[in-house]
């Protein structure tokens, strides 16, 4: 029993915690609308409520661009009071969900936000993110990017545990591209000067580089993006390999365009591009030890599954024992009974009455945990149809062997009928 308790205690403190991050989400967001300012031509030191009321009020001058980020922060405002209102009619998931959703959006919009104004306003990266006296830039896109980031790492060591550091330190690594940005990548550019108009002289190879120059520097974006998208997606190892696969192909063929275009000689002067693609090889090492690393901690699971003996519903039961046959008909009806009776429990059309009210990813995933016995066979052995009561029992009792891996909706209802068992 205190095991159950503790049990039902662990949970509501989990979806009081959800809550709770929920509104500090809510809050430092919001807190984002009026305080710091927004580095935009016609702020005027205010946040970004007064570019969405300009914009609203059809007065926001720019281009059609920057009248879609404003547009955009206002939907992904609308998104963020959706979500914080939802999560406090969840259960734990439902409002972890939420909560990883709605940062997932303020990411987004506060990216899009940004390139806009680098786009419309003229703005570089320096300009948005670094000041001489505070290294980081006061302003609300600046503050809303690390809001952001912060959200997400809570939402994935909720999410992942032990597996959300590991997300964290691949996010990181795509952060850390931005760090070269002052340094030489293409005749006189940084990396920060590739992401507004490039130029060079002297032919189609000089031409192709400049392009080549340009794309890289937007994968980077596109590189954070994915990686910040992967933190609270599940399952992503594989993704994230590709995605660094692909970063180093281009970054390797600027280095080997660039080669041809400057001269091999003169690869040493282009610091930039040198960092850039040696980062770029450490993160493409980074994702296959980690997709190596995760496969190998579920190799076992799934060699015992393998391994594991036929579910007990295939199993064949022993007849039960039969009144004194009265006559030679009744003893085929018998026998006939008995035989239809074993090929349906081989078949597995078994009523149970605790799997009927699982959902059906619920019900595989109860198969793999208590019937297929993935992870061992510390419980009692559950029989579909049968008499299951010493399950549940003592299905608590073994909590900490499969905690990280059971659902909260399959753990709900496990004790809600462990309590309607021990109330028998």
């Amino acid at each position: 029993m205190r095991k159950q308790r503790a049990a039902a205690h662990e949970r509501e403190r989990g979806k009081i915690f959800q809550w709770i991050l929920s509104l500090c989400i809510f809050a430092a967001f919001t807190v984002l609308l009026f305080v710091p300012p927004v580095p935009h031509p016609q702020a005027d030191g205010a946040g970004i409520a007064a570019l969405a009321l300009a914009a609203m009020k059809g007065t926001l001058e720019g281009s059609a661009l920057a009248y879609t980020a404003v547009y955009v922060m206002i939907a992904a405002y609308a998104v963020l009071l959706a979500c914080t209102v939802a999560a406090f009619f969840c259960k734990r998931g439902g409002a972890l969900a939420y909560n990883a959703f709605k940062s997932l959006v303020m990411t987004a919009a506060f990216l899009f936000f940004a390139v806009a104004l680098m786009q419309s306003a003229g703005l570089n990266i320096p300009a948005l993110f670094y000041d001489p006296r505070t290294l980081i830039a006061v302003n609300a896109v600046t503050f809303g990017l690390i809001a952001a980031f912060l959200s997400l790492a809570v939402c994935s060591f909720c999410a992942y545990r032990g597996r959300g550091g590991l997300k964290l330190a691949a996010a990181l690594i795509a952060l850390s591209f931005f760090a070269l940005g002052n340094l030489p990548f293409l005749e006189g550019y940084t990396l920060f000067d590739l992401f507004g108009k490039v130029t060079l002289t002297g032919g189609p190879l000089q031409e192709a580089a400049a392009l080549l120059f340009r794309i890289l520097a937007w994968a980077t974006f596109a590189n954070l993006a994915l990686a910040l998208i992967g933190m609270v997606v599940p399952r992503t190892a594989t993704a994230a390999l590709i995605r660094a696969a692909l970063h180093f192909a281009l970054a390797g063929t600027a280095l080997v365009v660039l080669g041809f275009a400057a001269g091999w000689s003169a690869l040493p002067q282009y610091s930039g591009t040198l960092a850039y693609t040696a980062l770029a090889l450490a993160q493409l090492l980074f994702a296959a030890v980690t997709l190596g690393v995760l496969r190998k901690r579920n190799a076992p699971a799934q060699s015992g599954a393998e391994g594991a003996a036929p579910p007990p519903a295939a199993a064949k039961q022993a007849p039960a024992r039969r009144a004194p046959q009265e006559g030679y008909e009744a003893g085929i009806r018998a026998a006939v009974s008995e035989l239809l009776e074993e090929e349906r429990r081989a078949a597995g059309d078994i009523r149970d009455e605790f799997l009927d009210e699982l959902s059906d990813g619920e019900r595989r995933e109860f198969c793999d945990l208590f019937i297929d016995r993935i992870y061992g066979d510390s419980l009692p052995c559950y029989r579909p149809g049968e008499d299951n009561a010493a399950f549940f029992r003592t299905v608590f009792i073994r909590l900490g062997k499969y905690r990280d891996v059971i659902s909260d909706d399959l753990l709900e209802k496990l004790y809600e009928r462990s309590q309607h068992s021990v109330g028998q």
